[in-house]
Formats: structure tokens, sequence, C-alpha cells
């Protein structure tokens, strides 16, 4: 039930989309709409301008003042932007139900990307460990002066032909497994920013 929930509201959080005759409908009634407008603020000018060429008693600033605020009013009645707006704003309270459905989605979220996690580490172990073991054979678990030594050749498993030694930075490790053929571990099975050196834990454990 919460998997189903969970696909529901995220479903609704995807951006709408539209086709090609979707989008050509709207701006056709757009057009139509504009137009339709354009017409009617035509007629009224045209009707508000005979009114005041027939009604010659009145002049002066002041009339034509009135004559322009009665224009005014009369274009905005006929486009009915006096009448009462039937939509309303508000800022939305959430209910219980709706409080206790975003903490559901919330916990399901956090639990998949917990999940995701377990497998990353599940997948890496199975190459991880095993080395771990070896490195730590070889290295009398690090103590050795082997310890500081380059075993990346132990894990590689490229060609001869296609074997290249070259000098990098350890930053530009992202493989935990040759992280650890250096001795260090890396701190996330995916992507590591951080690696700790196995000399260093290894002297605090000695401690």
């Amino acid at each position: 039930m919460s998997h189903n929930l969970y696909k529901f509201h995220y479903g609704c959080q995807l951006p709408s989309t539209k086709s090609r005759s979707q989008k050509t409908i709207r701006l056709a009634f757009e057009k139509r709409t504009a137009a339709e407008i354009g017409q009617r603020l035509k007629r009224t000018i045209n009707r508000n301008r005979q009114n005041q060429q027939n009604n010659t008693s009145q002049s002066g600033a002041a009339n034509h003042h009135d004559i322009q605020a009665d224009d005014f009013d009369n274009e905005h009645n006929e486009l009915g932007f006096n009448e009462t707006s039937l939509w309303e704003d508000y800022k939305h309270i959430l209910n219980n139900e709706d409080k206790a459905s975003r903490a559901r989605m919330r916990l399901l979220h956090q639990e998949l990307l917990q999940q995701q996690k377990d497998r990353n580490w599940k997948d890496i172990l199975d190459a991880l460990f095993p080395t771990y073991l070896h490195m730590k054979k070889l290295t009398a678990n690090w103590t050795l002066p082997s310890a500081f030594d380059n075993f990346s050749a132990l894990v590689c498993s490229c060609s001869p032909d296609k074997y290249r030694s070259r000098e990098i930075d350890l930053v530009d490790l992202m493989d935990p497994v040759h992280l650890l053929a250096n001795g260090y571990l890396a701190s996330t099975p995916v992507f590591p920013q951080t690696a700790f050196s196995l000399r260093l834990l290894n002297f605090y454990d000695l401690l």
C-alpha cells in the first residue's frame, strides 16, 4: 500500500507535458480571445465617442475627466472585471491525514535510499572483503614497510597490452578496491569522496 502511495505522489510531482497539437489549440484559443476582447474594446470606445460628440452641453476639463472615468467603468463592466470572482486565494492548511501521508512518504523515501546504500555495499563487499584479507596478510596488518607500496597490479584485470603506469593523485581513485590496494578504506561504495588510511586506523587500534 505504501509503495503504491509513493508511486502516486511521485507521479503527481512530475512536470506536465503537452503535445504539439495541444499547444497549437491553446495558442489558437489565446489568439481568438485576444481578438474578441480587442473588438469589444473598439466598439465600446466608438460608442463612447459618439455619445461624447452628441452631448455638446457638457465641456471642460472636469467633464472630460468624468467621461474618461465612465468609459473606463463601462469597459470593465462589459468585460466582467467588476463582477465578484468565484476564485479566492487562501493558505493551504494540512489536515492530520495529509500530514500523516507526507510523513509516510518521507519515511519511505529514506528507506529506499538506505536500501540502495545497502545494495551498493553488498555489491562491492564481494570484491572488497577478499582483497582486504589478502592485503592484511601481505602487509602483516599494515605494519610492514611494504604497507606503503602500491599493490594495484594485484587487483587490476587489464591485459598486458593495455596496462599503463602513470602517476596519479589519490583523489583520482574512485574504486574502493584500488583504494584498498593503496592502503586506504573508502567511505562509500560508490564514488567515495573520503578515504581512511588503514595504517592510521591500525595505529589507533594498537594504542
